[in-house]
C-alpha cells in the first residue's frame, strides 16, 4: 500500500513538471541575442512560443520547425517587404536572417488562413518603439 501511495505520488509531480513544460512552450517567450537565433514550432494552428525579441539592427536567424502536419511558414508583417522562411512540410525546418528597426511588429504563418486561425503573434524588435 505504500508503495502505491510513492507511485502515484511521483505521477503526481512527473504530470505538473510535464504541464508546465507544455505550456512554457506554448505560451513562452524567446529572446535572441546580437548574431543569435531564435527558434519557433508550428502545429496546427499555433506557434510557439508566442513572442519572441531580438536587438535592433542586428541580424538573428529564426528557424521554423514543423511539428505539425500540413504546411507551415513564418513571416513577418514588415510594410513594403515580406521577409520570412520557405515553405515547410511536415517534420521539416528553415532559417531566415532579419535585420529590422526598433518596433513592435506581428510575426504569423502565411499558409492560408493560418494566421486568422491564431497563427500569429508579436515581436519586440529592441525597445518595441519605432524611431521618430
Amino acid at each position: 500500500m505504500r508503495r502505491l501511495r510513492i507511485g502515484i505520488g511521483a505521477l503526481a509531480i512527473g504530470l505538473i513538471i510535464a504541464s508546465f513544460v507544455v505550456l512554457q512552450g506554448r505560451y513562452g517567450s524567446d529572446t535572441a541575442q546580437a548574431g543569435g537565433g531564435l527558434g519557433v514550432s508550428a502545429t496546427e494552428f499555433n506557434l510557439s512560443p508566442s513572442s519572441l525579441s531580438a536587438p535592433a539592427n542586428t541580424s538573428f536567424t529564426v528557424t521554423l520547425t514543423n511539428n505539425g502536419a500540413i504546411t507551415h511558414n513564418f513571416k513577418i508583417d514588415v510594410p513594403g517587404t515580406d521577409p520570412g522562411t520557405p515553405n515547410v512540410g511536415a517534420g521539416g525546418s528553415a532559417s531566415q536572417s532579419f535585420s529590422l528597426p526598433d518596433g513592435t511588429y506581428t510575426f504569423y504563418c502565411g499558409i492560408d488562413s493560418h494566421r486568422q486561425q491564431g497563427m500569429s503573434s508579436t515581436i519586440t524588435i529592441g525597445t518595441g518603439t519605432p524611431a521618430p
